[in-house]
């Protein structure tokens, strides 16, 4: 048992959550393992510093009185469901998909419409006439 690795099981053991088996081994461990005992120590302080059940007294009529605020709190209601949003998302994709099919979005798609500018030549740098040396 690696008590090192796992200190779930020093939390159990302080708890009292283990078996007899258990908390006999992991005690023999704490009194020759300093580390782990100083761990143990620090939860029990940590623990101590909490109040218990026994510690604060609640009024007669605390559960009656917790349940009736409750009662009385307004209760949500569940949102409608409104199909707009996403209704108006399909349309504009929608109204995309028809734009380009038709060439209308300026050149965005492949169509017909695009061809007068791909019929111009492209255009060429002017060229240059060599002339001949003198002397040559």
């Amino acid at each position: 048992m690696n008590i090192h690795e796992n200190t779930a099981l020093l939390d159990a053991f302080v708890d009292g959550e283990l078996t007899s088996e258990e908390m006999i081994s992991v005690q023999s461990h704490l009194d020759e393992c300093p580390e782990c005992r100083a761990y143990v120590d620090d939860v029990l302080v940590i623990r101590a510093s909490f109040p218990t059940e026994d510690d604060v007294e609640m009024p007669a009529d605390f559960a009656e009185t917790v349940m009736k605020a409750v009662a009385e709190a307004p209760q949500s209601r569940p949102k409608k469901r409104q199909p707009w949003g996403k209704l108006a998302a399909a349309a504009a994709c929608l109204a995309v998909i028809v734009l380009m099919q038709h060439g209308t979005l300026g050149g965005i798609s492949g169509s017909s419409n695009t061809s007068a500018a791909c019929d111009r030549p492209r255009w060429r740098p002017p060229q240059r006439k060599v002339l001949p040396r003198n002397g040559a």
